[in-house]
C-alpha cells in the first residue's frame, strides 16, 4: 500500500482473522531514494488491539452517581461485543483522593458520596485474560444531587405562627369579657356602708 507523508496507514480491513499473527513492513521512498524495509513486531488482533475508550455517561442521584458504560463502535465491521462477548471496566473516581472500582456491569452506581459535590470519573475497558490493552475515557465530571431541602421547617414555622395568633386572639377575647363576662368586684364603699347599717 502506498501512503502519503501523513505517516499513518489504515490496515484494519487487512486483519480478517482475529487470532492470526500479522507483521507489517514499512519502506520510505522519495523519487529514486528509498529506505531499507523495517518490519513490525508480530500483531495478533484479538489480544494486541488497543481497546478504545468506552462511552461513558454520568448523572447525579442524591448521594450517588449513576454510570452507564458501553464499548465504543470500533473500526471493524463487527461490534466489539460480538468478538469479545464481555468486558470488564475499571472506574477511576477523583475528588480530593483517587479511588478505583472494578466492575463488569454496564450500569454501575457509585454510592455513599457527598451530596452536592463534584466528582470526576474515567473508565477503562478490557477483556480479562484476553486483552488488557485499553485507553481511558475522557474525564466526565458531574455533581451529585444536592440534599433535598427539609419540608419540616416550612410546615412547623407557619403552624407555630398560627398557634401563637390563636393564643393572642383567645386571650384578647377573654380579657375583653366577650365570651365570659368578668366578675365585677362589689364596691368597697357599699360594703363599708352595709357593715355600718348592720351594726
Amino acid at each position: 500500500m502506498n501512503v502519503s507523508s501523513s505517516g499513518e496507514c489504515e490496515l484494519t480491513e487487512e486483519f480478517k482473522i482475529w487470532f492470526s499473527r500479522y507483521r507489517a513492513r514499512v519502506q520510505a521512498f522519495n523519487g529514486a531514494n528509498q529506505s531499507n524495509w523495517i518490519s513490525s513486531a508480530d500483531f495478533i488482533p484479538f489480544s494486541d488491539t488497543i481497546l478504545g475508550p468506552p462511552d461513558v455517561s454520568v448523572t447525579g442521584c442524591g448521594d450517588c452517581l449513576l454510570l452507564k458504560l458501553k464499548p465504543p463502535r470500533g473500526k471493524c465491521p463487527e461490534p466489539l461485543l460480538d468478538i469479545y462477548h464481555e468486558f470488564d471496566f475499571t472506574i477511576t473516581m477523583k475528588n480530593n483522593g483517587k479511588r478505583e472500582i472494578p466492575t463488569s456491569k454496564s450500569e454501575f452506581v457509585l454510592e455513599n458520596l457527598e451530596p452536592g459535590t463534584e466528582y470526576c470519573v474515567t473508565v477503562r475497558m478490557y477483556c480479562a485474560g484476553l486483552n488488557m490493552n485499553s485507553k481511558p475515557s475522557e474525564p466526565q465530571c458531574t455533581f451529585t444531587s444536592p440534599e433535598p431541602v427539609s419540608k419540616v421547617a416550612f410546615q412547623v414555622v407557619p403552624l407555630c405562627i398560627v398557634l401563637l395568633l390563636c393564643g393572642v386572639l383567645v386571650a384578647a377575647v377573654f380579657y375583653s369579657g366577650f365570651l365570659c363576662p368578668l366578675k365585677i368586684p362589689f364596691p368597697k364603699v357599699l360594703g363599708d356602708n352595709l357593715k355600718i347599717t348592720l351594726n
